[in-house]
């Protein structure tokens, strides 16, 4: 009976052991499969991000022609003179006479320092189908140009033969890279 004693307390006793080693075990496992799991999940969202990405460059590659339209309209410089130099040529071929060209300052813009632009004056003489003319050449321009304002008038009794005078205010942008 003793001996039966004995066996069954060395049988808990050995139980008991490999439970209190192996549970530990067990959790330490179960933790270590969560944390796979998590990495795995992470690492195929970062592959799926990657494709969506190469993806879009394969996509963005149909646009290439898009894309240098627009580099092509927002120079890296405004270079003053030779736009200057633009206005008066296109005016001239339309039949404008240019009368004066006031060159703004090159201005940041306050919302993205990377970009700037230019205010340019420039007053012309001439009729309103010229002038029609020169803004439709200056629309089909691959500039970015925005016109701020435009005044015409007259230009009284004395210059009635002449035509209108026509006052532009225009504003071209550059990256300023």
């Amino acid at each position: 009976m003793k001996k039966n004693i004995f066996t069954i307390i060395n049988f808990l006793v050995v139980i008991s052991l490999i439970v209190w080693m192996i549970l530990p075990n067990r959790t330490i496992l179960n933790e270590q499969k969560k944390k796979q799991e998590i990495k795995t999940l992470e690492k195929q969202t970062i592959e799926s991000y990657f494709q969506n990405l190469k993806k879009l460059n394969e996509e963005s590659q149909n646009y290439q022609k898009e894309i240098s339209k627009v580099d092509s309209a927002i120079p890296q410089d405004i270079s003053l003179h030779s736009f200057a130099y633009f206005l008066q040529k296109t005016a001239s071929v339309n039949g404008l006479i240019v009368r004066k060209i006031n060159l703004g300052q090159q201005t940041k813009i306050k919302e993205n320092p990377n970009m700037s632009f230019a205010d340019v004056g420039i007053d012309f003489l001439g009729n309103y189908l010229s002038f029609k003319k020169f803004f439709d050449e200056i629309e089909k321009s691959s500039r970015f140009i925005e016109i701020q304002e435009f005044k015409i008038s007259s230009g009284g009794e004395a210059k009635k033969d002449q035509g209108l005078e026509i006052t532009v205010r225009i504003y071209s942008y550059s990256s300023g890279k």
